[in-house]
């Protein structure tokens, strides 16, 4: 049984080649570029000004100009400023060539047609052309996830991008305990819920699944399902039947469809049967059915993986350090990922959660990390929390 560092390795050591697609930036958010944005012209483009205000040329014993020009956002009148003149100028609008600073309106005093400004000193309140990028400067870099701001900087530029295609996942929920919302609920049954939790954590990398099926405890059933999901996508994840029951068929499944395994278990708690196969240009991943240990395993192994194929720079887990506020007391041997809040003054862990609990979990936006050969955790250590459930 391997550490969950290892497994990480492992699912990172060889992503998925998936091919680039030019899309309208506007359409592009959330995705990961495969190609650098460079900058086509200079940014700002030309010389504007920051404030509401007058610009001046160099100012000399007079300190009295007329004003003999307005410029305007939008306008394209780039005419000097001459001696003795200035010009009413607002934020965002082209300064006139000339100009030596602009002082803010409060600071002039009018008089009719002509403006006394107090003190200017060279380039106030101009923003120069170029001073934030150069034309030809690379502006966003491949790998890069396109935010809100990324994608309002590309749009600032550029029609469209070249992104990473988004993998084809296929989702496999297994179990014959499992009743879908709007069939009846036997008794011995519970209503699925992994489905929704994937799904939407898929949604947060722009995936939408490609299938999503159910399928029983049954052999055969499990081996055509897995065989039918390879067969259509890059990436088939199977919740639930990976263990070692006598029902649980999963991974006998991936051996007769030609799965090569990478590792099955791995010390992790929740999700220790964890197992993560290859084919040719596909990756397979076999969760637990717990509903915690899946989406625990999903955000340790899986995401990581799918930002990796998507060309992301850090596809790992982000790690953040912070204090845990309680004490935490964890049997050694397995790394323990634990729900938990995070507050002002640190994390602090949400205790008595089975893996199969999910209300602990839809509290949480932290996942608390306790190594595998702590006994206690003292309130007021430093420890590493991953943010769980948020973009």
């Amino acid at each position: 049984m391997i550490s969950y560092s290892e497994a990480l390795d492992l699912v990172l050591a060889e992503p998925l080649k998936l091919a680039a697609e030019t899309v309208e930036v506007a359409k592009a958010h959330w995705r990961f570029l495969a190609r650098e944005v460079r900058a086509p012209l200079p940014l700002p483009r030309f010389d504007n000004s920051s404030v509401d205000g007058y610009a001046f040329p160099s100012l000399g014993p007079e300190r009295r100009f007329r004003i003999v020009n307005v410029s305007a956002a939008g306008d394209a009148n780039f005419s000097h400023v001459l001696p003795g003149q200035c010009w009413r100028v607002f934020t965002g609008a082209p300064v006139p060539p000339g100009t030596y600073g602009v002082a803010m309106q409060e600071d002039v005093r009018i008089d009719g047609d002509w403006a006394e400004p107090g003190d200017v000193h060279e380039g106030q309140f101009i923003r120069r052309a170029g001073e934030e990028f150069k034309a030809g400067d690379v502006i966003l870099s491949a790998g890069g996830l396109l935010t809100p701001a990324a994608t309002a900087l590309a749009a600032s530029v550029v029609s469209e991008v070249e992104v990473s295609r988004l993998p084809r996942v296929a989702l496999l929920i297994t179990g014959s305990e499992i009743a879908r919302h709007g069939d009846e609920l036997e008794a011995g049954q519970i209503f699925e819920s992994n489905s929704f939790a994937i799904s939407a954590a898929l949604s947060r990398l722009r995936i939408t699944p490609w299938s999503v099926q159910f399928v029983g405890d049954d052999r055969t059933e499990t081996i055509a399902a897995v065989r039918g999901a390879i067969e259509n996508c890059d990436i088939l994840i199977v919740t639930g039947g990976v263990s070692v029951g006598d029902r649980d068929f999963v991974k006998f499944a991936f051996e007769e469809c030609g799965v090569a395994q990478v590792f099955w278990r791995a010390a992790l708690k929740p999700g220790k049967p964890v197992y993560f196969g290859r084919l040719p240009e596909k990756a397979v991943f076999g969760l637990p059915g717990n509903p915690m240990s899946a989406l625990v395993t999903y955000t340790l192994l899986v995401e990581p993986f799918l930002k990796a194929g998507m060309g992301a720079l850090e596809p790992e887990p982000c790690r953040i350090s912070t204090t845990i506020l309680e004490d935490f007391r964890h049997a050694p041997g397995r790394t323990e990922f634990v729900p938990g809040v995070f507050e002002e003054s640190g994390v602090r862990p949400i205790q008595g959660q089975g893996s199969h609990m999910l209300g602990g979990l839809a509290r949480a936006n932290a996942l608390i990390d306790i190594p595998s050969d702590c006994e206690l955790v003292p309130a007021g250590s430093v420890i590493h929390a991953i943010p769980f459930g948020v973009n």
